[in-house]
C-alpha cells in the first residue's frame, strides 16, 4: 500500500501514492497494544485556606479532590485503550507552601517545586491555582515536556502542570491534550516540517501559520504531519489556505484548540505508540 497524501475535504476520502518513504507509524491502518500502564503522582498545591480547590472565581469547575482525580485517571484510561496504555494514581501528595501555585512560572517557579516534590520514573502532574503564559510556557492552558533529547536528558522532564479549575472542563478534554503533547503529538495546527522540506507554494495567508493546506496534499510534509488530521490554521478567523481552499477546521481534535474535541486519530495512536516504546518506556 501506498501512503496517504491527502484527504479531499469535500469527501472525506483518502488518495494514495505509489511510493512510500513514512515510517510504519504513518501508514499502519490498525491499533498496536502495548500492554503499558503508567503511574501518576498527584501534587495538589494547597490555597491560602489549606484547602485543594481552587480560590478562583470559578472554582466550581474544577475541585483537586480525590474523586475528581480518580475521574480523570478514568477518563485517561478510557482515551488510550485503543493501544492498550492505562494510567494508575500513585500518590496525591498536598503542598502547603500556597505561594507555589498562586502564579505558577514555568521559569523559574518550577524548579523551586520539583527540587523538593518530585518522583522519579513517574509522571509527576502538579494541580496550582493559576499557571503563568510566559516565562518558558506558550501553552494557553497548563503545559507539559515533548520527548525531545533535551527533555529526555538527566533530570528528565517528566512533569505535567494544570490549573485547577480546567481539570473536570470537556471531559479532561485538556488532561488528555497535555498527555498528548507528552507522549509527543503537536498541535493540529503546528508547523513541524522537517528543515529539508520546502516551504509551502504558494505559502499561507499570514506569517507563523501552519502551510499545510486544506486539501491535504502535503501532508506529510508540513502541519503536524499527520495525514488523517484535518489541516488547520490555528485561528478560526483565518479559514483559507494559500491555494484559497477553505479550511474544515478539526474541532473534535484532541489535539487542536476547539471546544469540542474529544478523539485522538489512528496516526496520532501510532505516533504516541511509538514515542512510548522508544522513548518514554523507562517509566514505571
Amino acid at each position: 500500500m501506498g501512503k496517504p497524501i491527502g484527504k479531499n475535504p469535500l469527501t472525506e476520502k483518502k488518495t494514495y501514492s505509489s511510493a512510500s518513504t513514512n515510517a510504519l507509524f504513518d501508514t499502519l491502518r490498525h491499533n498496536t497494544c502495548l500492554d503499558k500502564q503508567f503511574t501518576i503522582v498527584f501534587y495538589v498545591v494547597l490555597d491560602s485556606n489549606g484547602t485543594s480547590t481552587s480560590t478562583a472565581a470559578t472554582s466550581g469547575l474544577g475541585q483537586a479532590t480525590s474523586p475528581t482525580l480518580a475521574l480523570l485517571v478514568t477518563a485517561l484510561n478510557d482515551a488510550f485503550r485503543p493501544i492498550c496504555v492505562s494510567f494508575k494514581n500513585c500518590t496525591t501528595i498536598y503542598i502547603p507552601n500556597y505561594n507555589y501555585g498562586k502564579t505558577w512560572t514555568k521559569i523559574p517557579g518550577e524548579s523551586y517545586v520539583t527540587s523538593t516534590y518530585y518522583t522519579d520514573k513517574t509522571i509527576n502532574f502538579y494541580i496550582v491555582d493559576s499557571v503563568h503564559m510566559a516565562y518558558g510556557n506558550d501553552e494557553l492552558e497548563g503545559y507539559t515536556y515533548m520527548p525531545t533529547t533535551a527533555n529526555l536528558a538527566a533530570p528528565k522532564k517528566d512533569v505535567i502542570v494544570l490549573d485547577k479549575y480546567k481539570l473536570l472542563q470537556g471531559n479532561f478534554a485538556i488532561v488528555k491534550h497535555l498527555m498528548g503533547h507528552y507522549f509527543g503529538l503537536p498541535h493540529t495546527h503546528d508547523e513541524v516540517a522537517l528543515p529539508a522540506n520546502p516551504p509551502a507554494v504558494p505559502s499561507p495567508p499570514g506569517p507563523g501559520l501552519s502551510q499545510e493546506f486544506a486539501d491535504g496534499s502535503n501532508c506529510y510534509t508540513h502541519g503536524d504531519r499527520f495525514c488523517d488530521t484535518e489541516a488547520d490554521s490555528g485561528d478560526p478567523a483565518i479559514n483559507m489556505d494559500g491555494m484559497g481552499n477553505f479550511y474544515l477546521f478539526p474541532i473534535d481534535n484532541l489535539m487542536s484548540y476547539y471546544t469540542q474535541r474529544c478523539r485522538f486519530t489512528q496516526e496520532q495512536y501510532n505516533w504516541m505508540a511509538h514515542i512510548i516504546m522508544t522513548k518514554r518506556l523507562y517509566l514505571h
